[in-house]
């Protein structure tokens, strides 16, 4: 368990202090503690890139699809719950079938 954890959480502990190191040290030779950690380049990233426009667009088109399927989720449920057709019982099996099983 102990060298799983370590397996992921080394790159990540590498991504993040990668991301707080001035360009030079991250350009440079690898350190595993580094000299010095700055926010400079999320301050440089947000100035030249329109990160604020992109997660805008993000959260329209996924609050959209969320939107659209809860919609067309409760048109189903109410179609399987009052309505008998052919096929109902499997449907409602395999439904809670993957619920009940984790993973």
């Amino acid at each position: 368990l102990t060298i799983l954890t370590i397996f992921v959480a080394l790159p990540i502990f590498v991504m993040i202090t990668s991301s707080l190191k001035p360009l030079k040290d991250v350009t440079g030779q690898f350190r595993w503690i580094p000299s010095g950690l700055t926010i400079r380049p999320y301050i440089d990233i947000w100035k030249t890139v329109p990160l604020a426009h992109y997660f805008s667009n993000s959260l329209i088109v996924a609050g959209s699809a969320t939107i659209c399927s809860v919609i067309i989720a409760i048109f189903a449920a109410y179609a399987v719950s009052r309505y008998n057709f052919r096929g109902k019982r499997v449907f409602t099996v395999s439904v809670l079938s993957t619920q009940m099983f984790p993973g």
